[in-house]
Order: structure tokens, then sequence, then C-alpha cells
């Protein structure tokens, strides 16, 4: 006698690969949800312990570190700052303000926070323009202004005259590998020699209320566009100095740091 043998038919076997396929869909989803968790655990969590670091730091030596470089050793100036792997930082001081200050950004992938003197952890805050302490924006189209570097002072800083109004734009920001569509902040210190307002080209993102002869930070927050211009700024006045220059993903603007 023959004996038949039973087995799965096709319908079966596609019934069972396509559940095997979602529930390997859920488990990855779920992994990257979790990883996503714990890359934010992690970067918070650094940043809460140099935050306490630094500012231990800023009472023993009356000034926050210039530098949280962990390859030369601890000094008045020098405080090793240890992060977690994978982790990376972007930080800067000020320290010839009344309130010294600092910005601490942390980065892992995709994924970066930022926390300044006060304590407040925000989301974002990696720089990404290049070179952005020492670059200069070029003489306003008019023919009116001239940018020079100056190096009278801690920080160094990029000063515009002209006889009228003080324009000027930045070349540079054009290339940035920025994703249209995507949000982002652009932000720079600027001084000016009598109250007034700067804005960012031809008056967009007018910061107004800006204080004589004393550092301000001013920001503008826009939707990238291949056809956008986000880099200079504009002033009525005279002469209009600016540095610290910051692109930033997100909303929020946050201290300057250099990016890498």
């Amino acid at each position: 006698m023959k004996r038949s043998l039973s087995g799965f038919t096709i319908v079966e076997l596609l019934i069972v690969i396509v559940v095997i396929g979602i529930l390997a869909a859920i488990a990855i989803v779920s992994y990257t949800g979790i990883s996503q968790r714990a890359q934010n655990a992690s970067l918070q969590s650094d940043l809460s312990n140099a935050s306490t670091q630094l500012k231990l730091f800023q009472v023993d030596n009356s000034s926050f570190p210039a530098t949280i470089n962990c390859s030369i050793a601890d000094s008045t100036t020098n405080k090793c700052v240890k992060y977690s792997n994978g982790n990376t930082y972007q930080y800067a001081s000020n320290n010839s303000l009344n309130s010294q200050t600092f910005s601490l950004t942390a980065t892992n992938n995709t994924q970066n926070y930022n926390i300044d003197q006060t304590g407040t952890m925000r989301p974002g805050g990696k720089n990404l323009l290049p070179d952005s302490q020492n670059m200069r924006t070029l003489a306003n189209n008019t023919g009116l202004g001239t940018a020079v570097q100056m190096a009278d002072e801690v920080i160094p800083y990029w000063r515009v005259t002209a006889t009228s109004v003080v324009s000027t734009y930045e070349v540079p920001i054009y290339t940035l590998p920025l994703t249209v569509g995507t949000v982002y902040t652009i932000s720079c210190e600027v001084r000016i020699i009598a109250p007034g307002s700067v804005g960012f080209f031809s008056n967009i993102g007018m910061n107004a209320g800006i204080p004589a002869s004393a550092w301000t930070r001013i920001s503008y927050t826009f939707t990238y566009s291949s056809a956008y211009r986000i880099g200079g700024n504009t002033y009525s006045g005279t002469q209009l100095d600016y540095r610290n220059w910051k692109v930033e993903a997100g909303s929020v603007s946050t201290g300057w740091t250099p990016a890498p």
C-alpha cells in the first residue's frame, strides 16, 4: 500500500512568510526606537555630568575652561570632560562677559542636544557651518561696505563700515548641505554703535531692540529651499561688528559652538 505524505500548501507557506515579515518589521521598528532612546539618554546624561564639571571648574578658577580636551592635562584653562562611546562634543565658552557663559553640544549620529551655563538642556545645537568663527561676510553689493578682521579682543570678529546703511552678505552658507523643506535657525553675535535693529539679508529676520556697544546674539528661523538665501545681515547705521555664526537644525537658537 502506498502511504500519502501531507505537506504545506503554497498559500500556507505564503501566509507564514508574511507573518514572519510583519514580526521582523515590528522588531526592527522597536529596536530603532529603543536605540534612539538609549542614544538620547546617553547624550543627556553626558551633558548633565559635563555641566556639573564645568560649573565646579568655574568656581575653582573664576572662569569656564577654554577647552575640554582629554588628550592634555587639566590646567587653569583646560578641563578633561569625558563622554560616552559614540558621542562627540562641540564646546565654546565666553569669559569676557560679566555673566560668563558656555555652550556644549553632544552629538551621536543624527541625535544632538545642547546645554549652557543655566543648565537648560535643549534638543539640537549642532553647528553645521564650518569655520564659523573666522567666517567673513563680503562687502555689500552697492559697494558701501568693507569687511575687516579685528584682533583687538579675545574673540576675533569682523567689522563692516559704510557711509550709510551697512549691508553684508555671506557666500559660504550657500554651499552648506542643507535639506530642502527642513527648518533651520541661523544666528550670530552683533555689536552696533547706536541702538537699532539688525536682520539677515535684505531685512529678512529683523531683530529689533539691539543695544549699543554690547555683543548681542540675533537669530532667524526659516524653512530651507534651494533658491533661499540665508546669509548676511543688514543694519541701518554706519558700523556693524559680527562674530560666531551658527546654522543648526530646528527652530531653537542655542549658543555658539564651533563645527568640526
